[in-house]
């Protein structure tokens, strides 16, 4: 006689709280040998939903975790359904998968639940910046980061390091660090073509990189950086604009950073790129616009910059760049 799957939960839950389906007994699971789903003496039966819950409390978050289907029903329920996202155990299983996820070095899945959590926003939110103190503090991930820059710019790294530490740098350094720039950016988006360099949390490493560099230029590293900004979002550079989605506020704090610069031609070139931001990633529109606009009142000279920036064909097929921007200085 052909003997039946065993089904894969302990307690016989099949994964679907609305349709019923006929339960098997359970062959594998944490509380295997202590409950049978199609006995009275079920644990779901015999203990009550807080004691259930105080006993979970005691085994390893892990593996209640990384194998939650197996655990029981009213576990299931628990993560499952929507109705108990505001519960304070709710909260603490989030914060478990926050921490497996930044074991494994996955910062951006734990960065998702922190994002999407609509309970004791907060509460994730300080979660979230303790997860971004910790990628910026990995000097491993910084290190593999700087490597592919080394082969080919060996001479920039000591500058580089320094720089990140807050060090003082030689002027004539410096120089040297600015015009390789565009050769710089370049090797890190090619760095980043690995979608695991995503999960890893190396778009916030980036990004702080070229936040820490933009002080210690003068204006010829901050219009380089500003018109690879430039280059990659008229080209519609998939990595790139991949690195903008996904961590978009360290990204804008560069641009805004380039706004506040007192040089005129910085801001000529950091109005527009916040322009295209604000038409290209709408999610983000509010911000963008209001920097546009208060970058705009700091100087005249910018607003005929725009005017003519609007008028060259080379922004023509932008989608909505020149009719946003027409609307809102006219």
């Amino acid at each position: 006689m052909k003997r039946k799957a065993a089904n894969e939960y302990s307690d016989g839950y099949d994964g679907n709280y609305q349709e019923k389906r006929p339960k098997t007994m359970a062959t594998t699971g944490i509380f295997y040998n202590t409950r049978k789903a199609q006995q009275k003496n079920s644990i779901n039966n015999l203990l009550r939903s807080d004691s259930l819950l105080s006993v979970i409390r005691h085994c390893d978050y892990l593996a209640l975790l990384l194998h939650t289907p197996r655990v029981c029903k009213h576990w299931n329920s628990l993560i499952c359904n929507p109705v108990n996202r505001k519960s304070i155990l709710y909260r603490a299983i989030g914060k478990s998968l926050i921490e497996v996820h930044c074991i494994k070095g996955n910062f951006r899945f734990a960065q998702d639940i922190c994002e999407n959590a609509d309970h004791e926003i907060e509460y994730f939110q300080k979660l979230n910046n303790m997860i971004i103190e910790k990628i910026i503090g990995l000097m491993p991930l910084y290190n593999s980061m700087l490597d592919p820059i080394e082969r080919d710019h060996a001479a920039c790294i000591p500058y580089i390091r320094n720089i990140l530490k807050q060090q003082p740098t030689n002027a004539l350094h410096l120089n040297v660090l600015q015009d390789h720039i565009p050769a710089i950016t370049n090797n890190l988006l090619s760095f980043m073509d690995k979608e695991i360099h995503f999960q890893q949390g190396y778009p916030i490493i980036i990004a702080n990189i070229f936040l820490k560099l933009i002080p210690a230029f003068g204006d010829i590293g901050k219009i380089n950086i500003a018109k690879d900004f430039l280059r990659f979002l008229l080209t519609q550079h998939a990595t790139f604009i991949k690195l903008l989605q996904q961590e978009f506020t360290h990204y804008f704090n560069i641009i805004k950073c380039l706004c506040a610069d007192p040089s005129l031609e910085v801001k000529k070139e950091a109005v527009v790129i916040i322009g295209l931001m604000a038409s290209l990633f709408p999610k983000h529109e509010d911000d963008t616009w209001i920097l546009f606009l208060d970058t705009l009142q700091s100087d005249p000279e910018l607003t005929k910059h725009i005017i003519s920036i609007i008028k060259n064909s080379e922004f023509k097929e932008r989608p909505n760049f020149p009719d946003q921007l027409s609307i809102l200085i006219m």
